[in-house]
């Protein structure tokens, strides 16, 4: 039987944190790619209407920028504290 100590428990919620906060970073610039960047210089009163699909694109969807890299951010600096926070225990090296 295994023991799982805290130590075990903040390392792997940190880890978890980390995981998710990036993977939500990449879905806020996935989006940001596709729904802003191609029509960037095309909005008309913050607006663009493409005919082939019949798709409107609004020029709000650029703001998806501001979260994407808060949470990458937030993604570096959770790893960063994991890593601090390895290379502090006794008996960690390698």
């Amino acid at each position: 039987m295994s023991s799982v100590t805290p130590t075990r428990i903040v390392r792997a919620l940190l880890r978890g944190a980390c995981l998710l906060c990036a993977l939500s970073g990449l879905t806020c610039a996935a989006l940001y790619a596709t729904l802003y960047w191609p029509y960037r210089g095309q909005f008309e009163a913050g607006r663009y209407f493409e005919a082939g699909n019949a798709t409107v694109y609004h020029e709000q969807t650029g703001l998806l920028l501001i979260p994407a890299l808060l949470f990458l951010a937030l993604a570096g600096w959770l790893a960063a504290m994991d890593w601090r926070r390895q290379a502090r225990r006794p008996g960690s090296e390698k």
